[in-house]
């Protein structure tokens, strides 16, 4: 059962919800630019974790239902504010996972957290695509891949750290899924 909280810092009021049920891993739920709330953005993700999972979700500064913020402050400075939140849930370890803008929010995090077990980015915006943007060309119309069968899942581009080890999979320009196929 989420808990929603304001929490009070020098930027402003920060709206979170929880569920901390242990003193295990906190999945931390980032969203990107808009004015919905973030527990709503992930709404459909978090109803299928198992009860036993501590995650928490933070709404930016003058979104969902965070208070405006009562100075002006940077995108670090509100990265560093979210950052402080996560570390008074005293977790065991942090898991990240961040939506487009919510990336960047999570690479000036994860130089604030120590304990940072995982990166989840869902078509997160990082330094690379800020700094190095991809040089394709576009193109005209979408290149959909051919159906391969009943079996094929569809899977969005998606980057993460896994053991250690920044990994991506690629999307097209337009973002259309990629296939993979299962076996059999």
């Amino acid at each position: 059962m989420a808990i929603n909280k304001m929490i009070e810092t020098a930027l402003g009021r920060f709206q979170i919800s929880t569920n901390i049920s242990d003193d295990g891993p906190l999945v931390v739920f980032l969203s990107g630019a808009g004015q919905f709330d973030t527990l709503a953005t992930y709404h459909n993700v978090i109803t299928q974790l198992p009860a036993s999972v501590n995650w928490l979700t933070v709404d930016y500064l003058n979104t969902g239902y965070s208070g405006t913020a009562v100075k002006d402050y940077t995108l670090t400075d509100e990265a560093r504010a979210i950052a402080d939140i996560i570390h008074t849930q005293a977790a065991a370890g942090v898991i990240l996972v961040a939506h487009s803008l919510g990336g960047v929010y999570a690479l000036v995090m994860a130089e604030q957290l120590k304990n940072v077990a995982g990166f989840v980015g869902i078509e997160p915006t990082t330094r690379e695509i800020v700094l190095n943007p991809p040089q394709t060309a576009p193109i005209s119309r979408p290149q959909r891949p051919k159906l391969i069968g009943p079996k094929t899942k569809w899977k969005r581009g998606c980057a993460g750290i896994v053991n250690g080890s920044f990994q991506t999979k690629p999307h097209s320009v337009f973002g259309n899924p990629t296939p993979t196929v299962l076996p059999g």
